[in-house]
C-alpha cells in the first residue's frame, strides 16, 4: 500500500513538475534571444539626463539589453584597442588614430553637437587680453592629442594667426586645471562643459575663449568632439543588435531633454547633484545619436582641416569608416 501511493505520488507531480520546466526552458530562451551590448561612455555627469531612460528602462528593447559603463576620456581611449565594450562614445581624432593603428572602428553615431561650455578660462584678474596674448604663456589643457584641443588649436591658428607650437600646452586632469590657474601654475586653462561650469559659479575666472562658438562662425561647421563607434566584425555578426542600440540610443537622448523637467529633479535627489549644472549641460549639448549624410560631411570637414593644418597625420577617409543602419 505504501509503494503504490509512493507510484501514484510519483506519477501525480512529475507531469507538473514537466510543464513547469518546460515553461521555464521556455522563458529562459526567450531572455537568452536578447543580445547583449556593453556601453562605454563618458562620465561626465552631465551624460546622466541623456542616458536617464536608458539606464532605468524607460526606453526599452526586446531584441537587446544594454549594460552602460560610464568611464573617464582616459579610459575610454584605452578601451578602444581592447574591445572591452562593444560601442563606445570617443573622440573624433581618437576614432582616426586607432583606425591607423588597425583597429577596424566605424562611426554609427553622431556625437553631441556643442554650442557652449567650452572655454578658455584665465583668473579674473588675468592680465592677458585676448588669444594672440597665449603665445610663451603655459595653458593647461586634458591631453594634446584630444579633439576638443585639436579644435581649439584649429580656432588659434586660423582666427588668432596664433602658432601653436609656441604655447606651452601642460597635460593634466580636468578636475585640476582650475586649480593651476588659481595658484599661478598656468596662465590658462581649457575646460569643458560641467567643469566650466563649476569654474566660473566661483567667481575667479572669466572667459578668454568660447572656443565652440568660435570654430562654428569660423569654419561653418559643426562642432562635434565625439563619435559613437562599433567594430566591424561587431556589426557584421550582430546588425540588427547595432541598429536596435542606434535607436535606443537616440530614444535616451530625447527623453532625456522632452522630460527634463522630471529627469533633473530625480538626479538631484539620488545625486546631490546642481540642478542647474545639468540644465546647462542639456542647453549646451544639441542632437547626438542619430547620423546623417551632413553629419558625416561635418566629420569629413574637420578631420581635412586638422589634417592641412597638420594637427592630424594625412589618412584617407572612406565610406566604409561610417555605418548608418538604424538611420538608413
Amino acid at each position: 500500500m505504501k509503494v503504490r501511493k509512493f507510484v501514484v505520488s510519483v506519477l501525480l507531480v512529475t507531469p507538473i513538475t514537466f510543464v513547469l520546466l518546460a515553461s521555464f526552458t521556455s522563458l529562459t530562451a526567450c531572455a537568452q534571444q536578447k543580445v547583449p551590448l556593453t556601453y562605454g561612455f563618458s562620465s561626465d555627469v552631465g551624460r546622466q539626463t541623456i542616458h536617464y531612460a536608458l539606464s532605468r528602462g524607460l526606453v526599452r528593447s526586446d531584441a537587446v539589453e544594454v549594460k552602460l559603463f560610464p568611464q573617464s576620456i582616459d579610459a575610454l581611449v584605452v578601451a578602444l584597442g581592447t574591445k572591452r565594450y562593444e560601442v563606445l562614445e570617443t573622440s573624433s581624432f581618437g576614432f582616426l588614430a586607432a583606425r591607423s593603428r588597425g583597429v577596424n572602428l566605424v562611426i554609427i553615431g553622431k556625437g553631441y553637437r556643442t554650442i557652449d561650455g567650452q572655454y578658455i578660462l584665465v583668473s579674473k584678474d588675468s592680465p592677458l587680453q585676448g588669444p594672440q596674448e597665449l603665445r610663451g604663456k603655459r595653458v593647461a589643457i586634458t591631453a594634446l592629442g584630444s579633439t576638443s584641443v585639436g579644435l581649439l588649436r584649429l580656432v588659434l591658428k586660423h582666427k588668432y594667426q596664433l602658432n601653436v607650437d609656441n604655447v606651452r600646452w601642460q597635460e593634466i586632469p580636468m578636475s585640476n586645471i582650475s586649480t593651476v590657474i588659481n595658484r599661478g601654475q598656468a596662465e590658462a586653462g581649457y575646460t569643458f562643459q560641467t567643469a566650466s561650469y563649476r569654474s566660473l559659479k566661483t567667481g575667479l575666472f572669466k572667459v578668454l575663449i568660447n572656443v565652440s562658438k568660435e570654430f562654428e562662425e569660423l569654419f561653418k561647421i559643426e562642432y562635434i568632439p565625439s563619435v559613437f563607434v562599433t567594430y566591424r566584425d561587431v556589426v557584421e555578426k550582430s546588425p540588427a543588435a547595432i541598429r536596435e542600440f542606434q535607436r535606443l540610443l537616440a530614444a535616451s537622448i530625447e527623453y532625456g531633454r522632452a522630460h527634463a523637467n522630471e529627469v533633473i529633479p530625480q538626479i538631484v535627489k539620488e545625486r546631490g547633484l546642481d540642478p542647474e549644472m545639468l540644465q546647462k549641460w542639456i542647453d549646451w549639448n544639441v542632437g547626438g545619436g542619430r547620423l546623417s549624410d551632413a553629419d558625416i560631411a561635418a566629420y569629413q570637414r574637420q578631420w581635412k582641416l586638422a589634417q592641412d593644418s597638420g594637427i592630424l597625420p594625412a589618412q584617407e577617409v572612406t565610406a566604409d569608416m561610417f555605418w548608418k543602419g538604424f538611420w538608413e
